[in-house]
C-alpha cells in the first residue's frame, strides 16, 4: 500500500506533470470510486480548470484548483499509481487498471491506476470533510523527539505496531514502513511501549 514516502513521491510526480495544464476532458471507468459527488458534477467542475499545487497530508494527495474553491483529494488504496502519458497510449501492463483519465489540452493525459479499487476520490471544500483527513494525527516528518516521546508516553499501554498503524496518532505509516522502522531499530513489533526500554 502506498505509505508517507510513496504519496511523496506522488505528489512530486504530479506537481512535475500536471501543474497549470488546462483540463479538456475527464474519464471513469469506476465512477463508484468518486466518494461525495456524483461523475456528471465532478466532471463539470473540473473542465477548463487547471490544477494549481498540490501536497501531501499522510497517504492522501491533496490538489487545489484554479477558480474553484473545491479540491480533488485522492486516496491510492493498495495499489493506486500515477501516470502521466500521451493521450491513446496503450492501455498496457498497470495502465489497464486506469479508473480514472484527466486529459488536458497539450495531448497528454494523467491516469489514476487502482487495480484493486480500494482507492478513493474527493471533491471537497475541505481536507477535514474527508473523514480520515480529519481524524488525523500529526505529520511525522517534522515532528520533535520530545513530541514523539509524549505520544509514546500517552499510548504506552498500545503494542508498537499498533501505534505506528494508527493514523490518529501519526500520519502516513503503514504496514511496510512500521515493519522496517522496528527492524531498523532492533524492537520487536509485538512489544507494548511500556516494555520497550529508554535507550
Amino acid at each position: 500500500m502506498p505509505e508517507l514516502p510513496d504519496v511523496e513521491n506522488f505528489k512530486k510526480y504530479f506537481k512535475r506533470t500536471s501543474l497549470n495544464k488546462k483540463i479538456a476532458e475527464v474519464e471513469c471507468s469506476a465512477k463508484e470510486l468518486i466518494k461525495n459527488i456524483g461523475f456528471g458534477e465532478f466532471r463539470k467542475k473540473l473542465l477548463g480548470r487547471k490544477f494549481k499545487e498540490a501536497w501531501r497530508r499522510g497517504k492522501f494527495l491533496i490538489v487545489e484548483i484554479a477558480g474553484i474553491p473545491e479540491k480533488l483529494i485522492i486516496h491510492f488504496g493498495m495499489t493506486g499509481d500515477l501516470h502521466y502519458v500521451k493521450q491513446g497510449a496503450e492501455k498496457t501492463g498497470e495502465d489497464r487498471f486506469t479508473r480514472l483519465a484527466i486529459k488536458f489540452s497539450n495531448g497528454y493525459e494523467l491516469r489514476w491506476l487502482n487495480q484493486r479499487k480500494l482507492g478513493k476520490i474527493y471533491l471537497v471544500k475541505e481536507p477535514s470533510e474527508v473523514e480520515l483527513l480529519r481524524e488525523m494525527g500529526p505529520e511525522p516528518l517534522p515532528m520533535k523527539q520530545k513530541e514523539f516521546l509524549g505520544l509514546l508516553e500517552k499510548y504506552q499501554d498500545k503494542n508498537i505496531k499498533a501505534f505506528f498503524l494508527d493514523q490518529t496518532i501519526i500520519a502516513g505509516i503503514g504496514n511496510i514502513y512500521s515493519d522496517e522502522m522496528l527492524f531498523q531499530s532492533g524492537i520487536s513489533p509485538l512489544l507494548r511501549i511500556q516494555n520497550i526500554n529508554s535507550k
